[in-house]
């Protein structure tokens, strides 16, 4: 027996749930609305489970402190004699600046400041003399980071490890620094970063003070050097001195006894001369 075709009703608009339209550029907010509803509990799970997380990332990571000190260069000249200076004066510039900068995060400088650090702040810089942060026991604990290999100090000789640990410990100074100069302006910014806000202020401070002693000392080996050469030049003046007045007494004792003159004679000469 052939049954007959039945037309599919339409859909109707649901006043509970809302339908979802055929137009993409428009939705159906309640739908939208009820959804989140429906899901409220693994939305607020989730989010509470992420805030946890990161909570508990945040308390496990270490804390970083940062210090700054600043230096200025300059910009004025002190005229302190009429003639021109033996130190000659550097006029601040761009130029200037960055070859300061640069100065500053050499390692001549930086060796300095190693050697100027208390005992204190160098068990805390040194990598090799540092205690094992939380979250690196954790790591030597699991089986995917903890190679089992010797550190590579163990291996070295006594003068190797001392070399190594220099290398090691200037390269953290470095790496705690950043060292930049003020926007249109003769100031540079020694900003340094640690783990303890003492280390931070104590390591800024003493690159500060070491590029200042450093100048200095520069400048007093500067004027000794103009020194020591002004007192050889003084010296080479007065043995010229004493050999020209020694040829002008040869002289005038030479020509009084040619002319047959009298000491009254030698003496009004003499006057002359030192006129």
């Amino acid at each position: 027996m052939k049954q007959e075709a039945r037309p599919i009703a339409p859909v109707t608009p649901s006043a509970q749930y809302g339908t979802e339209t055929t137009d993409p550029d428009s939705f159906d907010l309640r739908l939208l609305l009820r959804t989140l509803l429906r899901k409220r509990r693994l939305i607020l799970g989730v989010m509470l489970s992420v805030a946890v997380a990161v909570y508990l990332l945040v308390r496990l990571l270490p804390p970083t402190y940062t210090a700054e000190a600043k230096i200025i260069l300059d910009p004025r000249k002190a005229r302190v004699t009429a003639s021109e200076a033996v130190v000659a004066s550097v006029d601040p510039s761009e130029q200037i600046v960055n070859g300061e900068i640069q100065v500053l995060n050499s390692n001549i400088l930086l060796n300095k400041v190693r050697r100027a650090l208390p005992e204190a702040a160098i068990a805390q810089l040194d990598p090799t003399l540092r205690a094992t942060s939380f979250l690196g026991g954790i790591k030597a604990m699991l089986p995917g980071f903890s190679s089992g290999a010797p550190s590579p100090l163990t291996a070295l000789a006594p003068d190797g490890k001392d070399e190594l640990q220099d290398t090691l410990l200037m390269q953290e100074i470095r790496d705690s620094l950043r060292i930049f100069n003020e926007n249109v302006s003769f100031v540079i910014t020694i900003r340094a970063e640690a783990g303890d806000a003492d280390l931070a202020r104590i390591l800024a401070n003493t690159v500060a003070d070491t590029y200042i002693e450093t100048q200095l000392e520069s400048r007093q080996d500067a004027v000794k050097q103009a020194t020591k050469w002004l007192e050889l030049r003084v010296a080479t003046l007065r043995k010229d001195v004493e050999a020209a007045e020694s040829a002008v007494a040869d002289f005038a004792s030479a020509n009084l006894l040619r002319d047959g003159g009298t000491l009254e004679n030698a003496t009004q000469q003499l006057a002359q001369l030192n006129s």
